[in-house]
């Protein structure tokens, strides 16, 4: 799934009087993964 579709994929809800994004635990897993190889890759080049 692209960056995009994973944006494509969130749902918007209102809980409580405050609006909320919500993702499934199979898009979310993926999409942290992801981010957390970048951070390292920035990691490592600064080094």
């Amino acid at each position: 799934m692209t960056g995009l579709e994973v944006l494509q994929s969130v749902e918007f809800l209102n809980l409580k009087g405050q609006q909320v994004a919500v993702l499934d635990v199979e898009t979310w897993q993926p999409l942290i993964e992801g981010l957390e190889t970048l951070e390292d890759l920035q990691i490592t080049k600064k080094h």
